[in-house]
């Protein structure tokens, strides 16, 4: 029998929490996945939340150089050109500078791209990094470190725990303009006196949300 209409339903268990990979959480993330030859993946994580970058849209299919994405490297500062989804995918720029003084050359998004680079400047900047991939380790690895809800833990958390970071060091503006939020639905909740900025701040991250749970 076929039925139509139908919604297609999510597991309620991977769906209530929204978690937040702090700059501990994800030194410990990156460390656990090399150690198991996953160096690749644990750079693409760090990358990824170093430049707020949405996973699966932004820093999956980044390229050195193509009409869609690109990277400029100047000195110690890293710019991505990439599509992004506030601005109707038109290529925008994202920079950022070194972060070695700040957290450290491990977490340091800016000299993984420069070590990339000086190995081939061709093609993708993480070739062998695909998102199903990236998520089955990631919740591995939520597991074998013992944080809540492993099963919870998706792409989004990178984005959403540099904008936790950027939030408690700078406020909202410092928080959106990191991250490029812009959505419609969020101003409407920040003009709410029912909620608090940094709830308003949650609901603007996970409006902009691309994962997907697996």
């Amino acid at each position: 029998m076929i039925v139509t209409g139908a919604i297609k339903g999510t597991d309620p268990q991977c769906r209530r929490h929204r978690m937040a990979a702090t700059s501990v959480q994800t030194k410990h993330l990156a460390k656990w996945l090399r150690e198991r030859g996953q160096r690749e993946i644990a750079q693409a994580f760090i990358v990824c939340r170093f430049f707020a970058l949405r996973y699966k849209s932004e820093l999956v299919n980044l390229k050195w150089k193509s009409t869609t994405s690109s990277v400029e490297i100047h000195g110690d500062e890293v710019t991505f050109h990439i599509q992004r989804k506030h601005t109707g995918r038109k290529v925008v720029p994202v920079s950022r500078k070194c972060g070695c003084k700040q957290s450290g050359p491990l977490l340091c998004g800016i000299c993984i791209i420069k070590q990339r680079h000086q190995q081939s400047s061709n093609g993708f900047v993480f070739p062998t990094v695909d998102y199903p991939k990236s998520m089955l380790w990631l919740k591995k690895a939520a597991a074998a470190l013992q944080w809540d809800f492993p099963k919870s833990w998706g792409s989004h958390c990178f984005r959403r725990g540099m904008a936790r970071e950027c939030y408690a060091f700078g406020g909202l503006a410092h928080m959106l303009s990191v991250g490029g939020w812009r959505s419609a639905a969020a101003k409407e909740y920040l003009a709410s006196k029912t909620i608090s900025q940094a709830e308003a701040a949650d609901v603007e991250i996970d409006f902009s949300s691309d994962e997907e749970i697996i």
